[in-house]
């Protein structure tokens, strides 16, 4: 992959974040809005024909229900900067690992002691976050 794709990716995907984020505020809050209207509707609307106002205003809250989920998944989906730089780092240990010849001579138990301190690293990094 080219590294200058990349490190776009990584500013653009904060901007979007941030854009899921604010997405997901204002249709949840749309639909907050609509339940208060619905409630408030339903305890003066007891006969057919006031129901039938309702229905325009049912449809845009599935709406707004359907969107707060998508905004909220896509929010959810969209890895962090730091995720990134993890992800980039880790796979490049991961390959350098694999490919060295260095570390194949190294003894089992040494190549063991730095997977459980790679591990407590990753631990402390989710734990910080």
């Amino acid at each position: 992959m080219n590294w200058y794709l990349l490190f776009y990716l990584m500013s653009v995907s904060e901007k979007l974040s941030g854009v899921f984020s604010v997405s997901a505020i204002m249709s949840s809050l749309g639909v907050i809005a609509f339940l208060i209207t619905w409630i408030c509707s339903m305890v003066d609307a007891y006969d057919d024909e006031d129901k039938e106002k309702l229905k325009p205003l049912l449809m845009w809250a599935k709406r707004l229900v359907l969107m707060t989920f998508t905004f909220g998944v896509l929010y959810a989906l969209i890895p962090k900067k730091a995720d990134y730089l993890l992800i980039i780092g880790g796979g490049a240990v991961g390959q350098y690992v694999s490919n060295s010849e260095e570390i194949k001579g190294l003894p089992d138990d040494v190549v063991k002691y730095l997977k459980s301190e790679l591990h407590k690293a990753q631990e402390e990094n989710k734990e910080e976050e």
